[in-house]
């Protein structure tokens, strides 16, 4: 059921010149139409407690021969360690395999190995910073590791994999490691914990016409010990955290670039070599960006990037990224399915997540926020600010619609397990928070808190408290309160809005409320957010900036001008993270359609397709044709009416000669079965857009026209990224 939008307290009653009757939302604001799905309850979750261990582990040495025919493993890991407190045992996580033997200096030791968990008894006590290598022999074969009992999908192939050839996938044979978030327990015994690192050698046994990628340096290629194995010997002498640790073997082909002197490679199948750089190589622009950005250089030696079958995403496993196969893609795909917003992702996580980790999983915004606000400085970077700030858009509605049914804080210590903490609040909130705090203490006091904070805690594990002790340490910087109120606390803002004249007074009048509820189910929202900001007034001759700060459950903000303004622009940077409801009037949107950045443009197309009146329509029918950014093409798609002639003409025109992809797949989803087979089928066999024709298929399959099916058959055997032809055409099961 639609509840009424408008605010339930007056109207700012100034000059009776503009009138305030009419409100749209200025976005997408999950939660502003109806009550939605119901928030879900994580009170009882688990506070987690940190882990410390009586000891640090500073090296792993890994020796694994690995059997593809049987999916089995024999390995001997070497841990070194050095006790932080007299000890008497050492408790590693070792799952999966089965451990047979573990000794010290030549001697047996003691051992049990149950859920888990190997406890392995010191042949003597081992006093605070005295040191002893174990040496620990385990076994395995017929792997197969149950992710959802680590909080993982059944499809993630959690800790070590053995993969078969992929008939449809194009995959060949391979062995890979997923050590995230607890994988590496499942290949190697370890203090299998973020807070935790330490260096790392693997030296790994595979056929010979095989090639090997782990962490580090290739140290060098040796004869096997079984005929017809090699052993390649990597080494990484930097310490790391053991969820960032990587193996993968299989007939790659490597495409070799360089970030300066640094090596930067890229290991694909034998079929994917002619696709791979248009994927990858604007890896060394961004590896020299990013130094830039965080005042930082690349900290490793090498970066490497693989691809693997079985995940959509990547995994920034150090100096060797592991991502999946759908990264690369044919020419036609790339108007679609650009992966650079993904390779960006993983390359800064080599120093948000891999350079400084973090102390526990509670902590992850330190790598994940960082590497998803860094996808949008390279928008910014290479595409300029209207395509940056549609990328920040998109992460901001990707929290809203996962707030309407989980509201944590971005920085917790309540979870089940790992994974809990890797959802929309980690990624888009927690970029678009940052986005917020950039724009607060500014570019300049920004870059130098991030710079600091990386030089002062390199390798080394670190929590919101040092990132906040960092940036106190710049002349006049604080930020405390704002990671108190903003992420370690649940919500956001939900603001209603409106604006008024004072013609007597020569000034602006805006009345801000905050009525978002201050409850969620770990923790309290804020019932007043805090927040400098900028409001814009565009009168016929200008258009003046005006500082101010959002602060108070309600709150009246006056700007002088010297005549009434058009209309006026709230959050005049686009930087806030909240809902918006903005009283306008129509008017007030028409001009802000036509004389307002892309960002406000977009804003005014969705709140004039809210109206959906006759004059609102044709408006839109303008700027679907016209207006020169394609997000406020799309957004004005997005507001017309398909049953009207009019509005129709304007769809299939856009449908079919907009130059954006997702122009054109906006328009024809909205005809949908509005649309005759015949657009549609033509829309399929001729655009050079997969999403078009999928969005076609979809329309086609919707109307049930028996004339549709030889294009519905074409579809569903057509092979296209992600399979997205195939899945259009098939109806979805009862």
């Amino acid at each position: 059921m639609k509840r009424d939008l408008r605010p339930t307290w007056p109207a700012v009653a100034l000059a009776p010149a503009l009138a305030f009757g009419l409100l749209a939302c200025g976005g997408e604001t999950p939660g502003a139409g109806d009550a939605g799905p119901v928030l879900e309850d994580r009170s009882a979750w688990p506070v987690q407690e940190l882990r410390e261990e009586p000891f640090d582990v500073l090296h792993y040495r890994v020796q694994l021969d690995l059997d593809e025919t049987d999916r089995s493993l024999d390995g001997l890991a070497e841990v070194q360690l050095e006790a932080e407190e007299a000890i008497t045992a050492v408790a590693l996580d070792a799952e999966t395999f089965q451990v047979t033997a573990v000794r010290a200096a030549g001697a047996d030791l003691d051992f049990t190995h149950m859920g888990g968990v190997l406890d392995i008894r010191l042949a003597a006590p081992l006093a605070a910073g005295e040191r002893i290598t174990l040496e620990i022999a385990y076994e395995g074969s017929g792997i197969e590791v149950d992710s959802t009992r680590y909080g993982m999908p059944a499809s993630y192939d959690l800790g070590i994999d053995f993969k078969a050839e992929g008939e449809e996938d194009g995959n060949p044979q391979l062995i890979n490691t997923l050590s995230f978030p607890e994988g590496a327990r499942h290949w190697y015994p370890s203090v299998d914990h973020p807070a935790d690192r330490a260096t790392l050698e693997v030296l790994a046994t595979v056929r010979e016409d095989w090639r090997v990628l782990s962490n580090g340096e290739l140290i060098g290629i040796a004869e096997g010990g079984r005929p017809g194995t090699r052993t390649h010997h990597w080494r990484l002498d930097e310490p790391h955290p053991t969820y960032l640790s990587v193996l993968v073997a299989g007939p790659y082909e490597v495409l070799e670039d360089f970030h300066g002197d640094i090596p930067v490679n890229y290991w694909v199948y034998p079929h994917a070599v002619p696709d791979a750089p248009r994927s990858f190589h604007k890896t060394p622009a961004m590896l020299a960006f990013f130094e830039e950005e965080y005042g930082v250089p690349y900290p490793w030696n090498k970066y490497d990037q693989i691809t693997i079958p079985g995940i959509g995403g990547g995994a920034e496993s150090t100096t060797a990224t592991v991502l999946g196969q759908s990264t690369i893609h044919d020419e036609r795909a790339e108007q679609d399915f650009p992966s650079h917003g993904l390779v960006a992702h993983e390359a800064a996580h080599h120093w948000w997540g891999n350079l400084i980790s973090y102390r526990d999983w509670g902590e992850t915004w330190l790598s994940e926020s960082f590497a998803t606000w860094s996808e949008y400085r390279w928008h910014a970077e290479e595409l300029g600010p209207d395509e940056a700030g549609e990328n920040m858009r998109r992460k901001r509605q990707s929290y809203f619609n996962q707030s309407r049914t989980v509201l944590r804080p971005v920085v917790t210590n309540r979870w089940r397990r790992p994974n809990d903490n890797f959802d929309a609040h980690t990624y888009p909130k927690g970029a678009a928070l940052l986005h917020l705090l950039r724009s607060i203490v500014g570019p300049e006091a920004f870059h130098e808190g991030l710079r600091h904070f990386l030089e002062q805690h390199a390798f080394q594990p670190v929590d919101a408290d040092d990132f906040i002790a960092s940036f106190a340490e710049i002349p006049g910087v604080e930020i405390g309160w704002f990671v108190d109120q903003w992420l370690r606390r649940p919500g956001h803002p939900i603001l209603e809005i409106a604006t008024g004249w004072d013609e007597a007074a020569s000034e602006v009048v805006m009345e801000i409320r905050q009525v978002q509820t201050p409850e969620a189910s770990m923790g309290e929202v804020p019932a007043a957010y805090r927040a400098p900001l900028a409001a814009r007034l565009f009168t016929p001759g200008a258009a003046a900036r005006h500082p101010f700060v959002l602060e108070g459950r309600e709150q009246t903000v006056r700007f002088p001008s010297d005549e009434e303004p058009r209309f006026v622009r709230f959050d005049a940077d686009d930087v806030l993270l909240a809902e918006l409801r903005i009283d306008k009037s129509f008017e007030e949107w028409a001009l802000q359609l036509d004389a307002d950045d892309a960002a406000g443009r977009r804003r005014a197309a969705v709140a004039l397709g809210r109206l959906g009146t006759v004059e609102a329509r044709t408006l839109l029918r303008a700027a679907a044709a016209n207006d020169p950014f394609w997000a406020v093409r799309e957004a004005a798609v997005g507001g017309l009416e398909p049953s009207r002639p009019e509005d129709a003409a304007v769809l299939r025109h856009v449908g079919g000669e907009d130059q954006r992809s997702a122009v054109r797949t906006a328009a024809i989803t909205r005809l949908g079965t509005a649309a005759d087979t015949v657009f549609l089928v033509e829309r399929f066999r001729n655009d050079s857009s997969y999403r078009v024709q999928a969005a076609a298929v979809a329309a086609l399959l919707a109307a049930g026209d028996p004339a549709a099916g030889p294009a519905l058959e074409e579809a569903r055997s057509s092979r296209s990224p992600r399979d997205i032809l195939r899945r259009a055409a098939t109806p979805s099961p009862e």
